[in-house]
């Protein structure tokens, strides 16, 4: 981004309430601090999606995560927010029913261990994540008795996976909890 774009993004956003912004890892990696300092000026609210175009490994992903958080948490800005799917470690720490590794009958809050979120493709195919891997395809269709229920146990048992091997022993305090889902299903299934 130069200097210039980012003049232009400072003057559109100063009339924005709400505000997604997609940071891709290559491309603004080494210009996360000069963002955040623009964003700290902005008093609309901020979704900031930290973006892995597969060019950082996971670990540097989470690295270059984690920076922004920090920078977000040290700076105080009450007005920005990470997606849904990016969940701090001591939240998961105390309730494991956010990553689904516990089940409903012990549950705190009775969840279930269903996803929660469900993605479309254009075919009407539904994925417990997105329809990168196949493993991930719950139904064909919309034809709903089809459903694979393969599917929601391998889910399971790779959100337990992730809290047993990698949220109990990291040291990053937020965990995009879809991009580990991910790299994980590569590394198990593919």
């Amino acid at each position: 981004m130069k200097e210039d774009e980012i003049a232009d993004l400072d003057q559109k956003i100063q009339f924005m309430d709400n505000i997604v912004f997609k940071i891709n890892c290559y491309y603004l990696q080494d210009k996360i601090e000069t963002i955040i300092n623009r964003i700290q000026k902005v008093k609309s609210n901020i979704l900031l999606n930290p973006i892995n175009d597969k060019s950082l490994s996971i670990g540097d992903y989470l690295t270059f995560v984690n920076q922004i958080h920090k920078l977000v948490l040290t700076m105080n800005l009450d007005n920005v927010f990470f997606p849904d799917d990016f969940i701090e470690k001591d939240t998961l720490m105390k309730h494991p029913c956010n990553i689904y590794a516990c089940s409903g009958n012990s549950c705190h809050s009775s969840k279930s261990n269903h996803p929660r979120k469900l993605y479309v493709s254009e075919q009407s195919n539904i994925y417990v994540i997105d329809n990168e891997i196949s493993v991930h395809k719950l139904i064909n269709g919309t034809n709903f008795e089809n459903m694979d229920t393969n599917v929601l146990k391998r889910f399971r048992e790779v959100m337990i996976k992730i809290f047993e091997e990698f949220v109990i022993n990291t040291n990053h305090q937020m965990v995009p909890i879809e991009s580990l889902y991910k790299d994980f299903c590569r590394g198990i299934y593919e």
